[in-house]
Protein backbone atom coordinates (compact mmCIF):
# COMPACT_ATOMS: atom_id res chain seq x y z
CA UNK A 1 0.00 0.00 0.00
CA UNK A 2 2.99 2.28 -0.51
CA UNK A 3 4.40 2.01 3.01
CA UNK A 4 7.70 0.65 1.64
CA UNK A 5 8.34 4.01 -0.06
CA UNK A 6 10.14 6.43 2.23
CA UNK A 7 9.16 10.06 2.69
CA UNK A 8 12.38 11.15 1.00
CA UNK A 9 11.70 8.90 -1.99
CA UNK A 10 8.36 10.64 -2.41
CA UNK A 11 9.88 14.10 -2.02
CA UNK A 12 12.49 13.32 -4.68
CA UNK A 13 10.04 12.08 -7.28
CA UNK A 14 9.52 14.11 -10.46
CA UNK A 15 5.94 14.85 -9.42
CA UNK A 16 7.13 16.44 -6.16
CA UNK A 17 9.94 18.67 -7.38
CA UNK A 18 10.43 21.74 -9.51
CA UNK A 19 13.68 23.37 -10.65
CA UNK A 20 14.43 26.84 -9.32
CA UNK A 21 16.20 28.33 -12.33
CA UNK A 22 15.97 32.08 -11.67
CA UNK A 23 19.18 33.49 -10.22
CA UNK A 24 19.00 36.72 -8.23
CA UNK A 25 22.67 36.77 -7.19
CA UNK A 26 25.22 36.49 -9.99
CA UNK A 27 25.70 38.76 -12.97
CA UNK A 28 25.59 37.35 -16.49
CA UNK A 29 29.29 36.52 -16.79
CA UNK A 30 29.42 34.54 -13.54
CA UNK A 31 26.10 32.87 -14.37
CA UNK A 32 27.45 31.79 -17.76
CA UNK A 33 30.42 30.15 -16.01
CA UNK A 34 28.13 28.34 -13.54
CA UNK A 35 25.94 27.17 -16.41
CA UNK A 36 28.92 25.79 -18.34
CA UNK A 37 30.36 24.09 -15.28
CA UNK A 38 27.21 22.66 -13.68
CA UNK A 39 23.76 23.77 -14.81
CA UNK A 40 23.84 23.01 -18.54
CA UNK A 41 22.47 26.42 -19.46
CA UNK A 42 19.33 26.08 -17.32
CA UNK A 43 20.24 28.81 -14.82
CA UNK A 44 18.70 32.15 -15.80
CA UNK A 45 19.45 35.68 -14.69
CA UNK A 46 16.36 37.01 -12.90
CA UNK A 47 16.42 40.50 -14.40
CA UNK A 48 18.57 43.04 -16.26
CA UNK A 49 19.66 44.76 -13.06
CA UNK A 50 21.16 41.53 -11.67
CA UNK A 51 22.60 40.44 -15.00
CA UNK A 52 24.52 43.64 -15.73
CA UNK A 53 25.71 44.47 -12.19
CA UNK A 54 29.48 44.85 -12.08
CA UNK A 55 32.22 45.49 -9.56
CA UNK A 56 31.83 48.99 -8.11
CA UNK A 57 35.03 50.70 -6.99
CA UNK A 58 33.98 54.13 -5.63
CA UNK A 59 37.43 55.66 -6.20
CA UNK A 60 38.21 53.63 -9.32
CA UNK A 61 39.94 56.39 -11.29
CA UNK A 62 42.22 57.37 -8.40
CA UNK A 63 43.01 53.74 -7.59
CA UNK A 64 43.95 52.81 -11.14
CA UNK A 65 46.01 55.96 -11.46
CA UNK A 66 47.97 55.02 -8.32
CA UNK A 67 48.44 51.50 -9.77
CA UNK A 68 49.63 52.66 -13.21
CA UNK A 69 53.00 51.00 -12.54
CA UNK A 70 51.26 47.77 -11.49
CA UNK A 71 49.03 47.05 -14.44
CA UNK A 72 48.45 43.49 -13.22
CA UNK A 73 46.29 44.97 -10.42
CA UNK A 74 44.37 47.13 -12.91
CA UNK A 75 43.75 44.11 -15.14
CA UNK A 76 42.72 41.87 -12.25
CA UNK A 77 40.25 44.45 -10.90
CA UNK A 78 38.82 45.46 -14.29
CA UNK A 79 35.20 46.48 -13.68
CA UNK A 80 33.81 45.61 -17.12
CA UNK A 81 31.08 42.94 -17.21
CA UNK A 82 33.19 40.65 -19.39
CA UNK A 83 35.91 40.78 -16.73
CA UNK A 84 33.61 39.74 -13.88
CA UNK A 85 35.49 36.42 -13.94
CA UNK A 86 39.29 36.52 -13.68
CA UNK A 87 41.57 33.51 -13.38
CA UNK A 88 45.01 34.44 -12.06
CA UNK A 89 47.70 31.88 -12.86
CA UNK A 90 50.57 32.13 -10.37
CA UNK A 91 52.58 29.53 -12.21
CA UNK A 92 54.47 26.88 -10.26
CA UNK A 93 55.28 28.35 -6.85
CA UNK A 94 56.06 25.03 -5.17
CA UNK A 95 59.70 25.34 -6.27
CA UNK A 96 60.24 29.01 -5.42
CA UNK A 97 62.80 29.86 -2.73
CA UNK A 98 61.24 33.09 -1.50
CA UNK A 99 62.06 33.52 2.18
CA UNK A 100 58.60 34.14 3.55
CA UNK A 101 57.54 32.69 6.87
CA UNK A 102 54.03 31.95 7.93
CA UNK A 103 52.44 35.09 9.31
CA UNK A 104 49.89 33.24 11.41
CA UNK A 105 50.20 34.65 14.93
CA UNK A 106 49.75 31.39 16.80
CA UNK A 107 52.14 29.03 15.09
CA UNK A 108 50.94 26.14 17.27
CA UNK A 109 47.76 26.18 15.16
CA UNK A 110 49.69 25.36 11.99
CA UNK A 111 50.02 21.84 10.69
CA UNK A 112 53.13 22.11 8.53
CA UNK A 113 52.14 18.97 6.64
CA UNK A 114 48.87 20.51 5.55
CA UNK A 115 48.49 22.40 2.30
CA UNK A 116 49.11 26.14 2.33
CA UNK A 117 50.35 28.71 -0.18
CA UNK A 118 51.81 32.04 0.94
CA UNK A 119 52.16 33.19 -2.69
CA UNK A 120 48.43 32.94 -3.38
CA UNK A 121 47.68 34.52 -0.02
CA UNK A 122 49.98 37.44 -0.88
CA UNK A 123 48.29 38.00 -4.25
CA UNK A 124 44.85 38.06 -2.65
CA UNK A 125 46.02 40.36 0.16
CA UNK A 126 47.51 42.84 -2.33
CA UNK A 127 44.30 42.90 -4.40
CA UNK A 128 42.03 43.17 -1.35
CA UNK A 129 44.11 46.07 -0.01
CA UNK A 130 43.91 47.80 -3.38
CA UNK A 131 40.12 47.44 -3.37
CA UNK A 132 39.91 48.98 0.09
CA UNK A 133 42.11 51.86 -1.09
CA UNK A 134 39.56 52.30 -3.86
CA UNK A 135 36.75 52.64 -1.33
CA UNK A 136 35.38 49.08 -1.38
CA UNK A 137 34.18 48.00 2.06
CA UNK A 138 35.90 44.88 3.43
CA UNK A 139 32.46 43.54 4.37
CA UNK A 140 31.70 43.30 0.63
CA UNK A 141 34.58 40.88 0.07
CA UNK A 142 34.83 37.18 0.74
CA UNK A 143 37.78 34.81 0.47
CA UNK A 144 37.38 31.07 0.06
CA UNK A 145 40.19 28.52 0.34
CA UNK A 146 40.15 24.78 -0.15
CA UNK A 147 42.24 23.94 2.91
CA UNK A 148 42.03 25.00 6.57
CA UNK A 149 45.70 25.98 6.79
CA UNK A 150 45.24 28.38 3.90
CA UNK A 151 42.23 29.92 5.65
CA UNK A 152 44.45 30.57 8.70
CA UNK A 153 47.18 32.06 6.53
CA UNK A 154 44.77 34.34 4.68
CA UNK A 155 43.00 35.40 7.87
CA UNK A 156 46.30 36.55 9.34
CA UNK A 157 47.02 38.79 6.33
CA UNK A 158 43.63 40.29 5.59
CA UNK A 159 41.44 42.94 7.20
CA UNK A 160 39.45 41.20 9.98
CA UNK A 161 36.17 42.39 8.42
CA UNK A 162 36.79 40.29 5.30
CA UNK A 163 35.09 36.91 5.58
CA UNK A 164 37.61 34.09 5.08
CA UNK A 165 36.34 30.51 5.14
CA UNK A 166 36.50 27.10 3.56
CA UNK A 167 33.98 26.28 0.86
CA UNK A 168 31.78 24.36 3.29
CA UNK A 169 31.63 27.25 5.74
CA UNK A 170 30.77 29.74 2.98
CA UNK A 171 27.79 27.77 1.66
CA UNK A 172 24.59 29.80 1.84
CA UNK A 173 26.42 33.15 1.85
CA UNK A 174 27.43 35.55 -0.88
CA UNK A 175 29.58 38.64 -1.42
CA UNK A 176 30.01 41.27 -4.11
CA UNK A 177 33.57 40.07 -4.62
CA UNK A 178 34.85 36.55 -4.05
CA UNK A 179 38.49 35.48 -4.11
CA UNK A 180 39.08 31.75 -4.39
CA UNK A 181 42.49 30.35 -3.42
CA UNK A 182 43.05 26.95 -5.03
CA UNK A 183 46.14 26.62 -2.79
CA UNK A 184 47.79 23.50 -4.23
CA UNK A 185 50.97 23.91 -6.25
CA UNK A 186 52.94 20.69 -6.67
CA UNK A 187 55.17 18.86 -9.12
CA UNK A 188 53.08 16.63 -11.38
CA UNK A 189 54.82 13.51 -10.07
CA UNK A 190 53.47 14.23 -6.57
CA UNK A 191 49.90 14.05 -7.87
CA UNK A 192 50.31 10.98 -10.04
CA UNK A 193 48.36 8.65 -7.75
CA UNK A 194 44.64 8.05 -7.33
CA UNK A 195 43.00 11.45 -6.77
CA UNK A 196 39.44 10.11 -6.51
CA UNK A 197 39.07 11.11 -2.86
CA UNK A 198 41.01 14.37 -3.04
CA UNK A 199 38.92 17.33 -1.92
CA UNK A 200 39.82 19.14 -5.15
CA UNK A 201 38.00 16.45 -7.14
CA UNK A 202 34.72 17.50 -5.51
CA UNK A 203 32.74 19.20 -8.27
CA UNK A 204 30.08 20.43 -5.84
CA UNK A 205 32.58 22.34 -3.70
CA UNK A 206 33.98 24.14 -6.74
CA UNK A 207 30.48 25.01 -7.89
CA UNK A 208 29.59 26.44 -4.46
CA UNK A 209 32.79 28.51 -4.44
CA UNK A 210 32.26 30.19 -7.81
CA UNK A 211 28.56 30.87 -7.21
CA UNK A 212 29.11 32.90 -4.03
CA UNK A 213 30.13 35.97 -6.07
CA UNK A 214 27.64 38.63 -7.15
CA UNK A 215 29.77 40.99 -9.22
CA UNK A 216 33.35 39.73 -9.35
CA UNK A 217 35.03 36.33 -9.06
CA UNK A 218 38.83 36.10 -8.88
CA UNK A 219 40.27 32.59 -8.80
CA UNK A 220 43.98 32.34 -7.92
CA UNK A 221 45.99 29.21 -8.52
CA UNK A 222 48.80 27.33 -10.21
CA UNK A 223 46.92 26.26 -13.32
CA UNK A 224 49.31 23.43 -14.19
CA UNK A 225 48.47 21.89 -10.83
CA UNK A 226 44.75 22.57 -10.65
CA UNK A 227 44.00 21.38 -14.18
CA UNK A 228 45.02 17.87 -13.08
CA UNK A 229 41.69 17.75 -11.25
CA UNK A 230 38.58 17.13 -13.36
CA UNK A 231 36.34 19.94 -11.97
CA UNK A 232 39.07 22.56 -12.43
CA UNK A 233 40.00 21.21 -15.85
CA UNK A 234 36.38 21.59 -16.93
CA UNK A 235 36.17 25.10 -15.46
CA UNK A 236 39.29 26.25 -17.33
CA UNK A 237 37.74 25.07 -20.59
CA UNK A 238 34.69 27.26 -19.85
CA UNK A 239 36.58 30.57 -19.64
CA UNK A 240 37.99 32.69 -22.43
CA UNK A 241 41.68 33.42 -22.83
CA UNK A 242 41.02 37.08 -22.06
CA UNK A 243 39.78 36.05 -18.60
CA UNK A 244 43.07 34.34 -17.68
CA UNK A 245 46.06 36.29 -16.36
CA UNK A 246 49.53 34.75 -16.10
CA UNK A 247 51.70 36.39 -13.44
CA UNK A 248 55.36 36.77 -14.34
CA UNK A 249 58.10 38.95 -12.92
CA UNK A 250 58.58 42.20 -14.87
CA UNK A 251 55.37 41.74 -16.86
CA UNK A 252 52.60 44.32 -16.26
CA UNK A 253 54.58 45.71 -13.34
CA UNK A 254 54.34 42.44 -11.42
CA UNK A 255 57.08 41.42 -9.01
CA UNK A 256 56.99 38.53 -6.56
CA UNK A 257 59.42 40.29 -4.24
CA UNK A 258 57.21 43.40 -4.12
CA UNK A 259 54.01 41.41 -3.58
CA UNK A 260 55.56 39.30 -0.83
CA UNK A 261 57.22 42.27 0.86
CA UNK A 262 53.80 43.87 1.20
CA UNK A 263 52.64 41.02 3.44
CA UNK A 264 55.89 40.14 5.20
CA UNK A 265 55.63 40.68 8.96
Amino acid sequence: MGMTETLFDRLQSLESTISLTLNYRMNKTITDLANSLTYNGELLVANESVGTSTLNIPKEKALFESCKNQQWIVKALDTKLKSAVKIIDTGAVWNRNDEVEWSVNNKSEINKNSVHNIHEAAIIANLANALMEGGVLPQNMGVIATFNNQVKQLSSLLNPNIDVSTVDQFQGRDKNIIFYSCTKSVHRSEESGDRKFDIMEDHRRLNVAITRAKNKLILVGDLKTVQMYKPFSKLLKCVENSQIMKLQDDIDGFSWSFVLNNVRK
